[in-house]
């Protein structure tokens, strides 16, 4: 399975305790077990080759309900 970046949010590293596995465990209860949808945008892959991306878990688009939850912030890199 390749790595995703979420496209308009910035979210702790798993390094930064204990932040980081709280956004983990917040994506991880969004999407596990449910099919998801990558909607990709002008840049396709970040420099650390990860595919960038809107990701739809059914009606829910997961990149914004973590900021709803307080689990990542707003972050734009244009130009997506």
């Amino acid at each position: 399975m390749e790595k995703v970046g979420l496209i308009g949010v910035d979210a702790p590293e798993l390094d930064q305790a204990p932040w980081g596995e709280q956004a983990r465990d917040a994506l991880k209860a969004l999407v596990d077990g449910k099919t998801v949808r990558l909607e990709t945008d002008i840049t396709v892959r970040d420099q650390d080759k990860r595919v960038l991306a809107y990701v739809y878990a059914g009606e829910m688009l997961v990149n914004l309900e973590l900021v709803r939850q307080g689990q990542a912030v707003i972050y734009t890199v244009p130009p997506n």
